[in-house]
């Protein structure tokens, strides 16, 4: 939670053991709708603004480094627990959640300190839209489930394949 004076901004961020990473295009396709429904409860509790949704990976800490030095090593470690996801496209924002945030989320930014070209972020509008859409899906496999449709149909999207988990 920040308190800027006027406006209260909130983040979600969601400890995984695995590498996972936000892909636009499987929240669209109501595949992983956690993090957007997450921010609307707490937005709507607290009646406060979007500062991202983030996953954070609580891997082992090994890393696969073919160094010695002890102060490379440190730096690849702060590298891969930087948190991924969908960030506020307001670089003071970033700088109000942390003054160095490029080395605690994955974002790069320009000499000016603007976000690069490519970064996933958005402004308010978009994260109002991705909550919508989150909870449109939401309720449509709430439907779904209420009438019964429970058809053998897995989403498959690219080359995942959540079959080969199912001996079905």
């Amino acid at each position: 939670v920040w308190d800027d004076g006027e406006d209260q901004y909130l983040r979600v961020i969601d400890y995984k053991r695995g590498g996972k990473s936000l892909k636009l295009s499987d929240a669209y396709y109501g595949l992983r709708l956690q993090l957007p429904v997450y921010l609307a409860a707490a937005l709507k509790k607290r009646g406060a603004h979007s500062a991202g949704v983030y996953y954070f990976n609580l891997g082992e800490g090994i890393l696969a480094t073919q160094t010695t030095d002890g102060n490379a090593v440190e730096a690849e470690r702060q590298k891969a627990f930087r948190m991924e996801g969908l960030l506020p496209d307001d670089p003071e924002l970033l700088s109000a959640m942390s003054p160095q945030f490029e080395e605690v989320l994955k974002a790069r930014v320009t000499s000016s300190g603007a976000l690069y070209k490519g970064t996933l972020c958005t402004d308010e509008k978009g994260f109002q839209r991705l909550i919508d859409h989150a909870i449109h899906c939401a309720e449509d496999h709430l439907e779904n489930i209420r009438t019964g449709h429970a058809a053998v149909a897995p989403a498959r999207n690219g080359t995942t394949d959540p079959c080969i988990y199912c001996d079905y």
